[in-house]
């Protein structure tokens, strides 16, 4: 996961489509016996997956590009490999590619006027104030660890 986190922002993806990645990924490991040579091979192709569903176009990275990114960690995959891999990937999710993640609550908190950007929140603490910045950093670490990943 945590590759997939690093992979993710090489490429400049959003972390909502990191986020959907690793879920698709918990999936295709809970369905499907996976020998663990196949591990990055899923991650990146659940980042692909993710991002063609996430991302405007102009932002879902050509697989030669994603390949080259994680050259690294897959250093014989071709292309083919990894179409073969999203087909799975499409598949065992029946083509349901709408996750809801964390990020998707706190989003919808934050935007329904739950707690405006100049709100203030503090703690019993006098010097702890906290803005809805802050918040929102701290849901977004809180959801990266919720994933498992380490938080960048």
């Amino acid at each position: 996961m945590d590759w997939a986190f690093e992979i993710g922002r090489k490429l400049d993806l959003s972390i909502s489509t990191i986020h959907i990645a690793v879920l698709y990924m918990d999936c295709m490991l809970e369905k499907n016996d996976v020998s663990k040579n196949n591990y990055y091979l899923i991650a990146a192709a659940c980042l692909h997956v993710a991002a063609k569903f996430d991302e405007l176009d102009s932002k879902i990275p050509p697989i030669p590009e994603l390949l080259l990114a994680a050259i690294m960690k897959l250093p014989t995959a071709r292309i083919d490999d990894l179409k073969e891999c999203d087909n799975t990937i499409l598949h065992t999710l029946a083509w349901n590619l709408k996750i809801l993640t964390p990020l998707v609550f706190v989003e919808t908190l934050l935007t329904q006027g739950i707690l405006h950007t100049s709100d203030k929140i503090e703690d019993k603490d006098p010097v702890s104030i906290y803005t809805a910045k802050v918040v929102s950093q701290r849901a977004l670490k809180f959801a990266d660890i919720a994933l498992g990943c380490k938080y960048q």
